[in-house]
């Protein structure tokens, strides 16, 4: 899965560091609420595990990475700040392969539209 969003009330590169991992952290404790949750109306009660955080690079921009775990389910999730834009990428699988692969083929393109946010 991979969704962009626009229009976040800062400017990426003018956050501290700690402030980005706080955004990236509180997004995934979300997901994996709702994760939960969803799981729990189908009648499944599974454990989400959330593990920490390191630095990555994504389309060729600084990017934040934590792995998790749902139920018997290994997934990686990705999250760039630019701007004011963010980007959200995330696989799920019952094995972790080819993840590596599938990050690597994003290219994040600048959105000509939109105003200089540095």
């Amino acid at each position: 899965m991979v969704s962009c969003f626009d229009g976040l009330p800062f400017v990426s590169e003018k956050l501290p560091e700690e402030s980005k991992k706080v955004f990236l952290k509180g997004t995934m404790e979300n997901f994996a609420e709702q994760m939960k949750q969803l799981m729990l109306m189908q009648g499944f009660n599974v454990q989400v595990k959330l593990l920490p955080i390191r630095k990555t690079i994504v389309g060729g921009l600084p990017a934040y990475e934590p792995d998790f775990i749902i139920g018997p389910a290994k997934g990686k999730a990705n999250l760039v700040l630019y701007g004011g834009r963010g980007v959200w990428s995330l696989t799920l699988q019952s094995t972790v392969k080819n993840q590596t692969a599938f990050f690597s083929s994003l290219e994040i393109l600048k959105d000509e539209n939109a105003e200089a946010a540095y």
